[in-house]
């Protein structure tokens, strides 16, 4: 049940409560703008590119562009959250490079996870609580409320690399296929890299992700290229530079996952950059 929603064109804000999580699909996805995620209550973790971090009040964690993620429900308590995407474009020019580095300036799917008592005086949640209110001034109210998220965000960020959870057999085989996202990247690579048999590979990888070396790489690639494009690369320079020795099945794929050619997304800004 969604007990707040707010949307515009950069930026979208829901609060929502789910009494039977149980009956709740969760898939690991992934977001072309970037996600502030604030946990209230529930028994739930979050998986964010293989590695797992456990959910008390307060929580909030970080997703850019390209990161997959989802939550894991462990019981039938209600699910409560605060789910926050936006773009670049939803901050004032002058202040994005300093209010982004959060998401940035650090590895993929790490140093992204920041408890409630982490910051010395208001919390991102006490912040969330008190915006998302109706009111007819609710969209100035939005935009004002963002740039003060992230700049909570930088005061507690001496302690995120203090929750990051540890590098498990998931997380370094998502590492490993990361570090060579554009080359032929195959199962039998993996298993050789860490002395396990496919079927051994292939379940903890789907455990950290969802979804199968191949399908993890055809996705990373595409959103990849098509970040590439919207920066003001030519379509067949980001398919090659992205791995795809055939421009004619890029194009196919490409359309398929996205429901557009490539060639209809250059300069668009609010696909931003993206930065591993």
């Amino acid at each position: 049940m969604k007990l707040f929603t707010y949307q515009d064109e950069h930026l979208s804000v829901v609060y929502s409560l789910t009494k039977n999580p149980d009956a709740l699909s969760q898939k690991i996805h992934v977001h072309n703008d970037y996600e502030l995620y604030c946990f209230v209550s529930g028994d739930a973790r979050y998986m964010i590119e293989g590695r797992e971090v456990s959910l008390r009040y307060g929580t909030v964690l970080l997703m850019r562009p390209g990161e997959l993620h989802t939550s894991i429900l462990d019981s039938d308590k209600p699910y409560e959250r605060y789910v926050l995407n936006f773009t670049a474009d939803a901050l004032p020019e002058e202040l994005r490079e300093s209010l982004l580095s959060p998401f940035r300036d650090r590895p993929l799917g790490e140093l992204n996870c920041y408890r409630g008592e982490d910051f010395p005086r208001v919390t991102p949640l006490e912040l969330l609580s008190s915006f998302c209110s109706d009111s007819e001034t609710v969209k100035l109210r939005m935009r004002t409320m963002l740039p003060a998220l992230l700049m909570l965000l930088q005061t507690a960020a001496p302690h995120r690399e203090r929750l990051s959870d540890t590098r498990s057999e998931g997380a370094q085989m998502v590492d490993f296929v990361n570090a060579r996202l554009c080359d032929p990247v195959t199962v039998s690579m993996v298993t050789e890299e860490f002395h396990m048999s496919v079927s051994q590979v292939s379940r903890i990888f789907k455990a950290a992700t969802g979804t199968t070396v191949g399908q993890y790489c055809l996705t990373k690639r595409l959103l990849k290229a098509r970040r590439r494009i919207a920066a003001g690369m030519t379509a067949q320079q980001a398919a090659q530079e992205c791995g795809f020795g055939c421009y004619s099945s890029f194009f196919r794929l490409y359309k398929k996952r996205f429901g557009t050619v490539p060639s209809s997304e250059r300069n668009d800004e609010r696909i931003g950059e993206l930065r591993e």
